[in-house]
């Protein structure tokens, strides 16, 4: 049986099992492969995900400024709070604390990608699916561990709601790296939080969580709304075109088998549909809206507990 929040705390000799809570209950001593996903943030207007939107806005709306006039160290700073939080014990490695490294990857990444991020904000774009979508590398244990580090202060104060509510006893320690979304800039301050092993735990939502398949499922909803929206019946690939099939557009198979023919990674065709179109990110975003159901506790239990 693994050691999970709610047999960590006794909860389940309460009767309480996941389905009776709100938060994810994550192994405490192994990885546990389900990620924070931005679109259900979006998409459960609760409280509580307002204030992390509002967070997650200034970040990007604060990188967008720096890198968009140049100001480079003041971009540095900004990026250098993103790491992976091994106090959720969300993604491929938590038992294995490298957050330090798993930052400068992360800020390398975006540093590399600066233009493209840019001009995509500057058209309108202000979404984490920018990228997720757009960036190279980035799937969906980075883009949950870059929203996590934002969101930090939100998910404390939403574990401390949780520790009172089901009497889970918690202890003062220190947390690195807590974005203050008003001054812009990462601080150090003393919380209290629920421990395991010496190791601070910050409980998460399930609400805003999705599997590893879950968000690639959405990158991949986002490659067939391009595909339609921008491939399709494109002259610049009207030469994919049978001759005898004219007026049918561009076949899926026949376009994918010139990206792989060409060498063409399909991020770099994302780079061209989101800054070819302000709107391509925001209207994938509605559509994406009517799809989006909070993870079921099947889905957890069979990915926490395989």
């Amino acid at each position: 049986m693994k050691n999970t929040i709610i047999s960590n705390f006794g909860l389940d000799k309460l009767g309480l099992s996941q389905s009776d809570v709100d938060f994810l209950d994550v192994k405490l001593e192994e990885d546990n492969l389900i990620f924070v996903d931005y679109n259900k943030i979006l998409k459960f207007k609760t409280p509580l995900n307002r204030d992390m939107k509002a967070s997650l806005d200034a970040f990007l709306n604060g990188f967008f400024q720096s890198a968009f006039f140049k100001r480079k160290t003041e971009s540095r700073l900004l990026l250098k709070g993103l790491h992976e939080c091994n106090a959720t014990r969300l993604g491929y490695s938590s038992n294995k604390p490298h957050g330090n490294s798993v930052g400068s990857v992360l800020q390398q990444l975006i540093l590399e990608n600066t233009e493209f991020v840019v001009d995509s904000l500057k058209s309108g774009q202000f979404s984490y699916n920018t990228l997720y979508f757009g960036v190279d590398q980035v799937g969906p244990d980075r883009i949950s561990d870059i929203l996590v580090s934002i969101i930090k202060p939100q998910l404390i104060l939403y574990t401390q709601e949780q520790c009172v509510k089901h009497n889970i006893p918690t202890t003062m320690v220190k947390v690195k790296s807590i974005f203050n979304p008003n001054k812009l800039i990462w601080e150090t301050g003393k919380y209290e939080l629920p421990v395991h092993d010496g190791l601070p735990i910050i409980f998460i939502p399930k609400s805003i969580t999705s599997t590893d398949g879950g968000l690639i499922s959405s990158y991949n909803k986002f490659l067939r709304y391009g595909f339609r929206h921008f491939v399709k019946h494109n002259t610049e690939y009207q030469f994919l075109v049978d001759e005898n099939e004219q007026g049918k557009g561009v076949k899926k198979k026949d376009y994918e088998a010139y990206l792989k023919d060409k060498g063409i990674p399909y991020k770099d065709e994302v780079k061209k549909w989101i800054l070819g179109d302000a709107m391509s990110i925001l209207n994938f975003e509605s559509e994406l809206m009517d799809d989006l159901e909070e993870i079921s506790t099947a889905e957890i239990l069979k990915t926490i507990n395989p």
